[in-house]
């Protein structure tokens, strides 16, 4: 299956072991909680989708990679103590809790959060000496004698042994009591992935063109010559720094991130086709104030002779910049709604406790929600996304607290009236945006309509826009009428017979 789908049954597995009965008692009991071992080529995704099911479902995650631990630190150091056996005094050994155990209570204890996951990654890698320690865990349910709490479902990973040399296989006895699930490279399912997550809009057109290089490992892995899904959006992260700070994109800098010569030549001269296109004065003016209809009329023209992957990459760079915009626009509507979110569980409390002053109220409330995003940052509990909107929100609500504090504001009444000022000027700035977002659409549909009028190319247009969860957003809560021409376009006969084939590899 591909990755989409192994998240699905994760989500499945996970709701269905922590189902519970009337008396508070798990439907199914611990010894038929088979345990999911995920197995796929490196690079696929296996780590990222365990961190994405337990955010959906709403449970803790505790997570190791095992070739980094020892067989001490997995079941516990050993301790002589006392015992008496049948009148007799003995000395006997006993293992402090495992580190791994003990982490999954930490997580309980910090976030509240009694369920979760404890997933162990390359778990078929490890040494001789903690092999066997693994198998018990994957059989059993246990480091050493110590169990794994209930409500937390048993998941692990590792790469087939054409892959890695050091893996080790499992016995019969041991894979009749997990849940094998084998993911395959997947490249529609990961281009869903690379939208919602931003990947760099060469990356997903090149890959739209050219799906064969998404994913590629030589049989002789002597030769080290792969790329895999991991490569391409590490490479995205620094390929938008590197533009950010206008430092030059050379083949070696690719070969870092794309280890296979041939595919990483063919990207670069891709990318170097997705850069002259920033170069066009009327794709430039498309996005700025010196836009006119006349250019606009004599852009089909201007590209009429241009190969299709050229035409595509108009497209993917049209859509990304538009989709960037809608991106910013929903994050800064993430941060006002997390700001008026805070600002009403701030005076909720101080109607509760109205003893302190209004100033020190907010200055003590800002400082307990410092810490307690303090301690899901350490947990890994928020998407990156969501660090950065609570960020935005904490460090606007301690410059609003500055501003009070420099207008030497001492009322209630006073300090109400300037923070509902502050958020009113972020609600204008939203709403500005907002228009220009507007102004922008009106633009660019005219020029799907005439310059980009074959069906695929529509299709790639309003897929990327239908897909992308920043645009969706846009678009359904601005009530564009954008969003019943997509529907009407997806639905229709002709999507099903002719385009099938384009969508399936974007």
């Amino acid at each position: 299956m591909n990755i989409q789908e192994a998240k699905e049954e994760i989500i499945h597995t996970v709701k269905a072991y922590t189902e519970k009965r009337e008396d508070g008692s798990y439907c199914i009991p611990r010894i038929r909680q088979r345990p999911l071992l995920l197995m796929g080529p490196p690079g696929i995704g296996k780590t990222a989708v365990m961190a994405q099911a337990a955010s959906e479902c709403g449970i803790g995650l505790v997570s190791y990679t095992m070739t980094h631990h020892t067989r001490q630190s997995a079941v516990g150091l050993p301790l002589i103590e006392k015992r008496i056996f049948g009148g007799k005094e003995y000395t006997v050994t006993e293992y402090t809790m495992s580190e791994m155990i003990a982490s999954v209570y930490e997580s309980m204890e910090i976030t509240g959060k009694k369920e979760g996951i404890l997933f162990l990654d390359e778990i078929n890698c490890v040494s001789e000496t903690l092999a066997p320690t693994m198998l018990q865990f994957l059989q059993n349910k246990a480091f050493g004698c110590h169990l794994v709490p209930e409500g937390w479902v048993l998941a692990a990973a590792g790469n087939p042994r054409e892959y890695n040399k050091s893996v080790r296989d499992f016995d019969m006895v041991t894979l009749d009591r997990v849940r094998q699930i084998t993911i395959e490279p997947n490249l529609p399912s990961w281009q869903n992935y690379a939208r919602k997550e931003g990947v760099h809009p060469s990356i997903r057109s090149y890959l739209s063109c050219r799906p064969d290089h998404f994913y590629y490992i030589d049989p002789d892995l002597e030769t080290k010559r792969f790329v895999t899904a991991r490569g391409w959006e590490d490479l995205s992260v620094l390929l938008k720094s590197y533009e950010n700070m206008n430092l030059p994109i050379t083949r070696s800098f690719l070969m870092e991130f794309l280890p296979c010569r041939e595919i990483a030549d063919d990207f670069y001269s891709y990318y170097q086709t997705m850069e002259k296109l920033k170069n066009q004065s009327f794709l430039d003016a498309l996005f700025g104030e010196t836009f006119s209809q006349e250019k606009a009329a004599s852009f089909p023209e201007l590209i009429k002779n241009w190969q299709m992957d050229e035409r595509f990459s108009c497209i993917q760079w049209i859509s990304s910049r538009l989709l960037s915009l809608m991106e910013d626009w929903e994050k800064e509507r993430r941060i006002l709604t997390l700001l008026e979110n805070l600002m009403q569980t701030f005076w909720r409390i101080r109607k509760e406790a109205p003893g302190t002053s209004p100033l020190a109220a907010l200055e003590t409330f800002l400082k307990e929600q410092e810490r307690a995003f303090q301690i899901q940052l350490k947990l890994g509990t928020l998407k990156t996304s969501e660090q950065e909107q609570k960020k935005a929100a904490l460090l606007f609500l301690q410059d609003s607290l500055s501003s009070l504090k420099g207008n030497r504001v001492r009322s209630e009444e006073e300090m109400k009236e300037q923070l509902n000022r502050h958020l009113k000027e972020k609600q204008n700035l939203l709403l500005q945006k907002e228009k220009q977002i507007l102004i922008l659409i009106e633009r660019i549909l005219p020029l799907f309509e005439t310059a980009f009028s074959s069906q695929e190319e529509q299709a790639l247009f309003f897929t990327e826009l239908a897909s992308h969860e920043g645009g969706k957003s846009f678009i359904t809560a601005c009530n564009v009428p954008l969003w019943e021409k997509i529907q009407a376009f997806l639905q229709t006969d002709l999507w099903d017979r002719q385009l099938a084939s384009v969508i399936s590899s974007l």
